[in-house]
């Protein structure tokens, strides 16, 4: 994969662990689109050793300071919608081997954190600090647009084949271009949408595989 430059949305190449990250779509397609080979044939082909998770692109990942309850509430909103839009992700040839940008850059764990507001006097000439504001509790959240190859990548994880760290080198975007997705939302990314689970849309016919 290309280094990315001053131009691209996309940072370095970092590691992490598939079940930290959220799909941003909550059904997709059970093929990829450009050489219509399934979720499942590729996982299969990585269980059996013919290729290895690494031999997918890696996929994009859009990292977030996000209020817990807004997270709560998007999945709330997620739930109340339910069977609403899908999403074919733009995998075009996920399923094909390619040459990858191997191990890169440190492992990142998904944080919580917060903080208080300072104390000081109370309001309106009250004692204590009872009535003073806190600042938002947080946690870093992490999304990617490549749902399909993240579902790959989540069955590989659970089934033990990527290796004794379970971790994956993924593409952050840059942090400017996370924060406007997440404060504006994209065609493709908007933070309601987002889910820890996925649905595979059942199709009356699969496309031949090339």
């Amino acid at each position: 994969s290309k280094a990315s430059s001053s131009g691209s949305a996309e940072g370095p190449l970092v590691q992490l662990r598939p079940s930290t990250i959220s799909y941003t779509f909550s059904k997709v397609l059970p093929y990829f689109s450009g050489c219509g080979r399934t979720l499942q044939s590729t996982l299969d082909s990585i269980a059996s050793g013919e290729m290895a998770a690494s031999d997918l692109p890696a996929i994009a990942v859009i990292s977030a300071e996000v209020p817990v309850a807004a997270a709560a509430d998007a999945a709330k909103d997620r739930d109340a919608k339910k069977g609403g839009g899908w999403s074919s992700d733009e995998d075009d040839g996920d399923g094909s081997r390619g040459k990858l940008a191997k191990k890169g850059g440190g492992k990142i764990n998904a944080k919580r954190g917060g903080g208080s507001g300072s104390g000081g006097g109370g309001e309106r000439g009250g004692s204590g600090g009872g009535n003073s504001k806190r600042a938002p509790e947080t946690e870093t959240k992490f999304f990617s647009t490549n749902n399909r190859r993240l579902w790959v990548l989540k069955q590989c994880e659970a089934r033990g084949l990527l290796g004794a760290e379970g971790t994956v080198g993924v593409r952050l975007q840059r942090p400017d271009v996370s924060k406007r997705m997440v404060e504006k939302g994209s065609r493709s990314f908007r933070l309601e949408r987002c889910s820890d689970k996925v649905t595979l849309i059942k199709v009356d016919r699969m496309p031949s595989a090339t």
